[in-house]
């Protein structure tokens, strides 16, 4: 009886401990939020539900969620290099990474309850629906995050129901992984109906509340030290702000775009294509010529991610990305399947209220993209047109 009392004692001050080291993290976080950090597209900041809930709150900070195009950073009309603008004084924030979709998204929209009320921008990509079980496997395992699973599992604002069809989709992605046997658990027991499943999940409950301090403490640790990184190597201020100039924009993009992807057809990044298309085109030709993108279970994830918005009061404009037309035309993935994507899409997110916009007329524009998929010096400027209208709607 004495030792159970000791290991209950122990627990119980490693808990205060983990407790006190994570506020102090979060208040040492807070202390070295700059504009550098804000604006920074990277792995570690993209899985601390910390950083992104303070990125939140602060004053005239857009968040921006979408996948590998976010890392275009190269590209000076990227939103990040972007913005702020007269008229659109705001700086933006990339959360998200390459092959993250749908679903890793309602993770962290539930897991950061301070989007309640607040606009951001959500960038969809044609990619996510190119396979009819959705996000692949490896791809959603690579991209998820055990702690704001956790977290988002804590959000009282949507229904049990809802839940459940979020951990069933999650257990069906990573019940193969050992290393998330944990969360296998958690979500095979909160998707049953069955009483006794019911019991074990409450007796277990404690031990998730647990782990998930133990995952906040290790996060809050290293987020940080990314962030005393960036106050010490990122003292610039932003520049002196510049009003949008449609003309004087697209004719640098253009400049830019004409030195940069001169030697294809397709208006590439020279780079780009002299890798990975230049000795590939015949194996390239017509290579996706049956990929149908309305039969997806993507489009589920979607619409968890829809009913997500809803019940928190977020407020999305819906950005659905372009595509390098030609490239595509190419690769066999022709207008009409396009089209009938685009029409979907539209309509599903449409149809639950939220704002959507597409570039789909630009598809055959030069520079429009800087490789088949990742928007380009002219794709960023169209973009940054709507946020700044949304912005400021």
């Amino acid at each position: 009886m004495r030792k159970l009392k000791s290991f209950f004692i122990a627990i119980l001050i490693m808990i205060i401990a983990i407790s006190f080291i994570n506020i102090l993290c979060e208040k040492l976080i807070k202390d070295n939020f700059t504009v550098g950090f804000i604006r920074l597209y990277n792995d570690l900041k993209n899985e601390s539900t910390f950083i992104q809930k303070n990125e939140t709150k602060q004053k005239n900070v857009f968040m921006l969620y979408g996948s590998s195009e976010l890392g275009t950073t190269n590209i000076p009309t990227n939103p990040i290099n972007y913005f702020p603008k007269k008229g659109s004084n705001f700086i933006v924030s990339p959360v998200g990474k390459g092959y993250m979709q749908d679903l890793s998204h309602v993770i962290k929209f539930l897991a950061n309850p301070d989007l309640r009320g607040k606009k951001l921008a959500f960038i969809v990509s044609l990619q996510w629906f190119l396979y009819p079980d959705g996000t692949p496997t490896d791809d959603f395992q690579m991209n998820f995050s055990e702690l704001q699973f956790y977290e988002a599992m804590k959000n009282t604002s949507i229904s049990s129901d809802l839940k459940k069809q979020i951990c069933k989709r999650v257990y069906s992605l990573i019940s193969n992984n050992s290393f998330y046997s944990d969360v296998s658990i958690y979500t095979k027991l909160y998707s049953s109906n069955n009483p006794v499943s019911k019991v074990e999940f409450a007796l277990l409950k404690p031990y998730f509340s647990l782990k998930c301090a133990l995952l906040k403490f290790s996060n809050n640790i290293k987020a940080y030290k990314l962030a005393k990184n960036y106050n010490n190597i990122y003292k610039a201020k932003l520049p002196k702000l510049t009003a949008m100039d449609d003309k004087k924009d697209f004719a640098a993009a253009e400049k830019l775009g004409n030195k940069l992807a001169n030697n294809n057809s397709f208006y590439m990044l020279n780079s780009y294509y002299n890798k990975f298309i230049k000795n590939n085109l015949n194996k390239i030709k017509g290579q996706d010529k049956n990929s149908k993108l309305v039969n997806s279970k993507e489009y589920g994830d979607l619409d968890l991610l829809l009913k997500v918005c809803k019940a928190n009061n977020i407020k999305p404009l819906f950005i659905l990305m372009p595509v390098n037309a030609k490239y595509y035309d190419y690769s066999g993935i022709d207008k009409s399947t396009r089209d009938a994507y685009f029409q979907k899409t539209k309509k599903i997110i449409a149809s639950h209220g939220f704002d959507v916009v597409d570039f789909q007329s630009h598809e055959y524009e030069k520079y429009l993209m800087e490789d088949g998929m990742h928007l380009g010096w002219k794709g960023w400027l169209y973009v940054n047109k709507e946020i700044a209208k949304y912005y400021n709607k």
